[in-house]
């Protein structure tokens, strides 16, 4: 039962991290630029009959299956070093994420939830005060080096 209470309690605090970091801090938005509206006007004219399948779209691109390809591989670099760069998130079906937050939040919530769950369970299984918070750290490490 701790280590239930212990999970909830992690999610929690995970799920407030995420309001802090993303609402009070400026973490959600370093880097961000937002393009003028007659910019967003003119990109999302150029991309709308262009992609169709919602995905990531690295521009400029190469076929992964070409990589091998030496012609393939020359020409991306000649294209590549004349262009800049993007990627591009793309989602056919626009919707309004912005006034519409409530599932994005609960599914954060449950998925917060989740991994607390499960670093709780993984804890339980360490004996010793030391050992737990070598390995609380550990993950918290492994979790910032494989993301960022």
């Amino acid at each position: 039962m701790k280590t239930v209470i212990a999970g909830v309690l992690g999610g929690v605090v995970i799920f407030f991290w995420g309001f802090v970091a993303h609402v009070l801090l400026p973490i959600g938005e370093m880097g961000f630029k937002l393009a003028t509206p007659a910019q967003e006007a003119a990109i999302v004219a150029a991309v709308r009959p262009g992609l169709t399948e919602d995905g990531i779209y690295p521009i400029p691109g190469m076929d992964p299956a070409k990589m091998n390809d030496e012609a393939a591989k020359k020409e991306f670099g000649e294209r590549a070093a004349k262009s800049p760069y993007a990627l591009v998130v793309f989602h056919a079906q626009a919707d309004d994420s912005v006034n519409a937050m409530g599932p994005y939040l609960g599914k954060q919530f449950v998925s917060d939830l989740a991994c607390g769950l499960a670093i709780a369970f993984v804890l339980g299984l360490v004996s010793g005060f030391g050992r737990r918070v070598g390995a609380a750290l550990g993950m918290g490490a492994f979790s910032f080096l494989s993301t960022n």
